[in-house]
């Protein structure tokens, strides 16, 4: 079987693959199934993200990650040539024709990004290297994608590919891991963009950036960090008001976030920090709050020791659960502040 290839990567390159990200189009009435879209991975990490339809125009936005190597030399996400630390979009009625339309490029793996209510503005949550975690502010702009006869005219004259007629953003990686600068020897095309907000994996026990979403009519971000935390930015003010701050005890992480028609934001969690294991559960976050101690969380795993099926609740707040009374009482020189 022949493997697939990258269609925006030079011709005659082979590159030793991993595995591969798949665009796959299900159609409903045919009950068929087709690849329309195919992204070679040399490594298991940073690879295609997240998807989502916008609800500007219904166009279908893709995330994809650098895939590696970790580090200064992973400098693909600055090369508009390749699909690699990339934001693209697909129409999706002309999926056969047209190829991607390049939007952002810079990320080092953009694991979750969200839009706005009318589709005007996207949030994207990029996970950093050792020391930042980054959410920038992308516009989606009006697109006309290039056809793939266009993409082959552009190759054979050694133009760049994946090109639309609008400016695109860059995220900065690997020159920049937020604010801070990484490999500064790395060229960049385009100017790189600041994020809108970053946080620091020493000041908060953070690790990676797992999920964000517009909530309070869009004018704040809730966000969430692998380890546990939640943290909440003010859009209009540019301050953070909460956190982020730990909501799930050590050992349960957060793998993603989602938003469903109505606005309500769920949370993805397991006490298995890889892909295996049976211990996803889903979460509703208790929206809108205007304080921190304002949030709960549908949460039934004890706060201190993380057992399942948690009943006796804090008599302070209401809001988190305890296997007992000595569960609680341990937890007190900690949720005591939280709650107060």
């Amino acid at each position: 079987m022949a493997l697939p290839t990258d269609p925006f990567s030079p011709e005659g390159e082979e590159p030793q693959l991993d595995h591969t990200s798949q665009l796959i189009v299900h159609t409903r009435t045919e009950q068929q199934a087709e690849v329309i879209w195919d992204l070679p991975q040399t490594n298991f990490f940073h690879n295609g993200g997240t998807v989502h339809f916008s609800p500007l125009d219904g166009s279908l936005y893709v995330a994809t990650g650098d895939d590696g190597p970790q580090g200064k030399g992973a400098t693909r996400p600055q090369d508009s040539s390749n699909s690699y630390g990339k934001i693209l979009n697909f129409k999706i009625d002309q999926l056969q024709r047209e190829g991607p339309a390049l939007i952002a490029l810079g990320f080092r793996n953009p694991w979750s990004f969200t839009f706005s209510k009318d589709g005007h503005h996207m949030l994207v949550g990029d996970v950093g290297f050792h020391r930042r975690e980054s959410v920038y502010a992308v516009s989606p702009p009006e697109i006309t994608h290039p056809t793939k006869e266009a993409q082959k005219r552009r190759r054979a004259r050694g133009l760049p590919l994946l090109r639309p007629n609008v400016e695109y953003y860059n995220a900065g990686w690997p020159i920049f891991e937020g604010t801070l600068p990484f490999a500064e020897n790395v060229r960049a095309d385009h100017p790189p963009i600041a994020p809108i907000f970053e946080y620091d994996h020493e000041e908060t026990g953070g690790s990676a950036i797992t999920g964000v979403a517009f909530v309070d009519r869009d004018s704040k971000v809730l966000f969430c960090d692998y380890t546990g935390l939640l943290g909440l930015f003010d859009l209009e003010t540019s301050t953070m008001i909460m956190g982020p701050v730990r909501v799930f005890p050590l050992g349960h992480y957060i793998k993603g976030m989602m938003k469903d028609s109505l606005g309500q934001v769920y949370l993805t969690v397991s006490q298995s920090a890889g892909l295996q294991g049976n211990t996803g559960t889903l979460y509703r976050v208790h929206l809108p709050f205007s304080e921190p101690q304002d949030m709960s969380i549908d949460i039934s795993v004890c706060k201190y020791c993380g057992e399942p099926q948690a009943t006796y609740r804090c008599s302070t707040c209401d809001k988190v659960v305890y296997c007992n009374v000595q569960c609680a009482t341990e937890d007190t020189p900690v949720h005591g502040e939280e709650c107060g």
